[in-house]
């Protein structure tokens, strides 16, 4: 009896292990999504191994893999559920399915929230000594790789990332010659417009319905255009706030003007000439706007006024023009803007919105062990194929973004993806929360600076009262040395 239930569990794990990779391994031809309500999701059969990742509620679904909360998923995946829904049901599902299958491993996923709730829950653990196999977060993960608080990935895996993922992916994780994190999903920082604000205000024959501005002056012409015919539509641009959505949003300029925000000791540098030349330009496109409308406390507020064709462009993630796509909304998506000094100028690429998983320092080898598996099958195929087809962000897998369909099918993550692999990955350095609030509180009073306020001028032969820009951050460069 007991060989007969035994050859029956063999048979259903084989069963399942073939319905898994004929569902979400496309090939060629992808076809349509398949309907969720026969989605197989593998159950654990008791003598797994267990790992708990701390999860991101955009790629998970929360609650953990394999109790019955996943089950019972199914039901709350309706037919009109949005695409967001379905990605995160697809990844939990297809992560689950893979760890089970080929490492014998049961994943339970926790939730710390995100942002500073997360950075204060990992902090904690890091103090603790204790906690999950493996974290995960964004903008703070390089800054606890260099302060000694991940492990480096072993030399196989390493190796695995550096074959199969696009190296602007991770290298925001690669420190000294070693890995210590890889995301799930990642993005480049993007011009994003809104095409029918252009028709409106500019025309339906506007050269910019179509054609993104290449160069910080052709921003300004169009910018300069939209103030020009309209009175309630403005021309938007980066989200400047004082806050890491800000910094990861404007920054990309200063880099692709040469410019620099620390040294090659990691300390602070927020008066370099070519970054001043960058954050001159924010001030130049903060004059076709209305007060504060680049730097509010969060970034939401410019989100949702480019939403309403308030505003004709934004400076975000691919998968902002895929939330836009999906509403009905005609948007197009480009590189951003580059100085016009071609000598000066670089391609440069920031990734954003990639929630990194790491391994942190107090996970013993033989738990670690168990992490490196589930690591590996993060950027597998079959997993990336998930991520590929969802058609949020662009994979970082290599062999499935270079294959004829994605570019077919995906053409504006495939563009992004090119972004990422045509130009120079640059990362934020990890500063501490006192050094960046110096560098928020000037970068806020630069772009808040318009319609005649004077609290900052442009430079030193700028009209009116107060301080110029190099002023602003040269303070804020002298604060900076002093935390």
């Amino acid at each position: 009896m007991k060989q007969n239930k035994k050859l029956f569990l063999v048979i259903a794990v084989m069963f399942s292990m073939f319905a898994f990779f004929a569902c979400i391994r496309p090939g060629d031809d992808l076809g349509p999504p398949i309907d969720p309500n026969v989605y197989y999701i593998i159950q654990p059969v008791g003598g797994e191994d267990s790992i708990t990742v701390v999860g991101n509620n955009r790629e998970f679904l929360l609650g953990g893999f394999t109790n019955v909360t996943l089950n019972n998923q199914i039901r709350l995946i309706p037919a009109g559920a949005s695409p967001l829904d379905r990605f995160a049901f697809d990844l939990t599902r297809a992560l689950n399915n893979y760890n089970l299958t080929n490492n014998n491993l049961r994943v339970n996923v926790v939730d710390w929230g995100w942002d500073d709730p997360l950075i204060q829950a990992t902090g904690l653990a890091f103090i603790a000594g204790h906690g999950p196999d493996i974290i995960t977060g964004e903008s703070q993960m390089p800054g606890f790789a260099r302060g000694g608080d991940l492990r480096a990935f072993p030399e196989w895996l390493a190796d695995l990332v550096r074959e199969t993922m696009l190296p602007a992916s991770y290298a925001a994780m690669e420190h000294n010659g070693n890995i210590y994190g890889i995301p799930i999903s990642y993005s480049p920082v993007s011009l994003i417009w809104n095409r029918q604000v252009i028709r409106d205000v500019l025309g339906a024959d506007s050269r910019w319905v179509y054609e993104a501005p290449a160069t910080w002056s052709e921003f300004l012409e169009v910018s300069a255009a939209i103030r020009a015919n309209s009175n309630t539509v403005f021309a938007g641009g980066p989200y400047s706030g004082p806050n890491m959505g800000g910094y990861l949003r404007s920054a990309p300029f200063v880099f692709a003007n040469g410019g620099r925000l620390s040294d090659e000791q990691g300390r602070p540098v927020f008066n370099d000439p070519r970054s001043l030349e960058a954050y001159q330009f924010l001030w130049d496109v903060a004059q076709h706007n209305i007060a504060g409308a680049l730097n509010g406390p969060a970034e939401a507020a410019i989100n949702t006024a480019f939403q309403r064709g308030q505003i004709a462009y934004i400076v975000c993630a691919s998968w902002r023009h895929s939330f836009m796509a999906d509403i009905g909304m005609d948007v197009g998506l480009a590189p951003i803007p580059v100085p016009d000094n071609a000598e000066q100028a670089e391609m440069v690429s920031m990734v954003i919105g990639a929630p990194y998983l790491s391994v942190p320092f107090y996970v013993s080898d033989e738990r670690a062990e168990l992490a490196w598996k589930f690591l590996a099958s993060v950027i597998s195929r079959q997993v990336q194929e998930v991520v590929a087809r969802a058609g949020f962000t662009p994979t970082a897998h290599i062999e499935i973004a270079e294959e004829e369909w994605y570019a077919e099918e995906m053409p504006y993550q495939f563009l992004a993806y090119t972004i990422l692999r045509d130009s120079t990955p640059v990362t934020l350095p990890s500063f501490i929360t006192q050094v960046w609030s110096h560098y928020g509180l000037a970068l806020s009073r630069t772009v808040n600076n318009v319609n005649g306020a004077q609290s900052v001028r442009r430079d030193a032969n700028s009209p009116g009262s107060g301080s110029t820009i190099q002023d602003v951050f040269n303070h804020a460069h002298n604060q900076a040395q002093l935390v």
